[in-house]
């Protein structure tokens, strides 16, 4: 039995209310990071603390699981054996896990800067347009990674900052969506 869109949408509208409210709750966390920079940055490193080991046991499970499947299964046991681990050394030194945050976001957006000047140069092969965009826009992802990893104190703030703002950012997206919803609901009530 298949249920077509229009069906879904009809059991989506019934509940907008929902959406609202998770989208209100979104943009008061956001608002509330965006006033409290500490809390934020700790919160933050509890859960990435928290996603090394899960993510770590994970990988191990899976290991397991998979060994007669996998021909890599034994990459993914030592990828989740490193992740527990660096988990579990981050947990036990609460201060310096905040630096390796920072870090880490410093050099994550640094891959994905050099990712897209790579990205640029091949839509420049194929002659794709706005190859230069991406290309400058790569150069100062580039520029400002290099700002984040060599000043923590900018990375502190461009962290907490960044979370604060994508949640604000999703909860206006989420109540937006909502009152859409609502007043889809309207028009099946009155349909009927």
């Amino acid at each position: 039995m298949e249920i077509n869109i229009f069906e879904k949408f009809r059991r989506k509208a019934h509940y907008w209310w929902v959406g609202l409210l998770i989208g209100l709750l979104m943009l008061g966390v956001g608002i509330w990071s965006l006033t409290v920079p500490a809390a934020t940055l700790v919160t933050l490193n509890i859960v990435f603390i928290v996603s090394f080991i899960v993510g770590g046991i994970g990988d191990i499970f899976y290991a397991f699981y998979t060994r007669k499947d996998r021909h890599d299964w034994g990459w993914i046991l030592v990828q989740g054996i490193v992740s527990l681990a660096l988990g579990i050394v981050l947990a036990a030194n609460p201060l310096e896990s905040v630096y390796v945050l920072l870090f880490y976001v410093g050099f994550w957006m640094m891959f994905q800067s050099v990712m897209m000047v790579s990205s640029s140069f091949s839509m420049k092969r194929v002659n794709w347009s706005g190859w230069g965009w991406m290309l400058v826009l790569g150069i100062i992802g580039f520029i400002f990674s290099f700002i984040l990893i060599s000043n923590p104190a900018v990375a502190t703030v461009f962290v907490v900052t960044l979370f604060s703002y994508a949640l604000i950012l999703y909860g206006c997206a989420r109540v937006f969506f909502a009152f859409k919803l609502r007043t889809l609901h309207k028009e099946f009530l009155e349909e009927v």
